[in-house]
């Protein structure tokens, strides 16, 4: 065992299942999110239930861009990801886009001989 990629790479290729660093983040939000929200089960459906948790939950993204634990991060409550019979029967959904940071895998560089330094030798 060594690298940075999990088990299911090559097969698959999206960086959030690849990548043990990125996985493990998806992860941990995750969690975060249920834990946080738990309490909030059972309360109305309305504006300020969305906009709060919209508030809070972009105000953590925002924190963790600033600390450099991620690349950056939205979240938002979509029209076309909540429909009337979901809404009607209690389940409401947000979308959270972010980018989380990719460990280096490989660092390459480009050696090209310049010829022009050879007029070094002359003074």
């Amino acid at each position: 065992m060594w690298g940075n990629r999990t088990a299911c790479y090559p097969d698959v290729t999206d960086v959030k299942d690849t990548i043990i660093s990125n996985r493990r983040m998806f992860g941990w939000y995750g969690n975060q999110l249920i834990l946080t929200w738990w309490q909030k089960i059972d309360e109305p459906i309305g504006h300020r239930l969305a906009q709060t948790i919209m508030n809070s939950e972009q105000i953590n993204l925002n924190s963790y861009t600033a600390k450099g634990y991620i690349l950056g991060g939205r979240i938002e409550f979509l029209e076309s990801e909540n429909s009337t019979l979901d809404l009607m029967d209690g389940i409401v959904q947000f979308h959270i886009n972010w980018g989380t940071q990719s460990p280096a895998e490989r660092i390459k560089f480009s050696l090209e001989y310049d010829p022009d330094y050879l007029s070094n030798l002359f003074g």
